[in-house]
């Protein structure tokens, strides 16, 4: 495991009315970098910071870069209603 890999986070994202999964919150490590970079528009360099969202039929659409996990998880409470965030154990 690289040194970047060794912080990487995921905050999966929730409205209040519901219990499902609206979005994820995390920063690019070794370990996403290249998934990152090719879901994407824009190009995401390591500790740079997303928020994703996958449709119904498990499309998933890159929002940033972000340089903080804050201004991510801004971007969601913005723009999908997102009220709260929980840690997730990574793969």
């Amino acid at each position: 495991m690289s040194e970047s890999d060794k912080n990487y986070i995921k905050m999966l994202g929730y409205r209040d009315d519901t219990n499902q999964v609206q979005c994820m919150v995390s920063n690019v490590v070794g370990l996403n970098f290249k998934e990152v970079n090719e879901l994407a528009d824009n190009e995401f360099l390591i500790d740079e910071w997303f928020m994703s969202v996958a449709d119904a039929k498990h499309n998933v659409k890159i929002h940033g870069p972000y340089e903080t996990m804050e201004d991510a998880m801004e971007y969601a409470r913005k723009n999908l209603g997102v009220e709260r965030f929980r840690m997730d154990e990574w793969d």
